[in-house]
């Protein structure tokens, strides 16, 4: 299930993605892992998925980012996987998430404590954000002017060519909203 179904959308955005605009070739700058576990292992904390599958067998360079606020929260909270949140963080960073969103004080401090007892190394911060960095300098963000991305608009990404390209990889009928 997981070669079949899961992972071809995840893997043709990152080997054999469309652009932005439409044109072939286009790799994702950044992929999203979720509040979903896999094997017993959040996705957020998942090394098979992160390191093995999206960094090693498919060559991918993107950021890892997590899912808004209770993605990391969940290795703790949902899934039980660690037994306090800076734990959870530091699985995350662990795994390769380079892009932990915190939502509130705890998850700051949770961080926080993660750098303090080392579980989250300076280094790991470091990597994390000279790969955030990049993405947004590949995504033209520091850019003075017009950039390539200053024309997009949901227009252009729920666009009949996108929800095309949905349903080939899907490999199903996709209704987008």
């Amino acid at each position: 299930d997981l070669r079949d179904q899961f992972l071809p959308a995840y893997e043709a955005m990152q080997i054999d993605g469309i652009a932005w605009n439409g044109l072939p070739g286009g790799r994702a700058e950044a992929i999203m892992c979720g509040y979903a576990a896999f094997d017993g292992i959040p996705s957020c904390a998942n090394k098979r998925l992160l390191q093995d599958i999206l960094r090693k067998e498919w060559g991918s360079e993107c950021l890892v980012q997590s899912d808004c606020c209770d993605s990391i929260s969940s290795i703790f909270s949902q899934h039980h996987y660690t037994n306090t949140e800076a734990e959870a963080v530091a699985a995350a960073f662990e795994a390769g998430t380079q892009l932990c969103f915190a939502c509130g004080e705890a998850q700051i401090a949770a961080l926080n404590q993660s750098l303090a007892d080392n579980s989250v190394t300076m280094g790991q911060l470091d990597s994390a954000l000279a790969r955030l960095f990049l993405t947004r300098m590949r995504l033209g963000e520091f850019e003075r002017g017009e950039t390539p991305h200053s024309a997009v608009n949901t227009s252009v990404i729920n666009s009949p060519l996108h929800q095309d390209l949905v349903r080939q990889v899907a490999g199903a009928s996709v209704i987008m909203a």
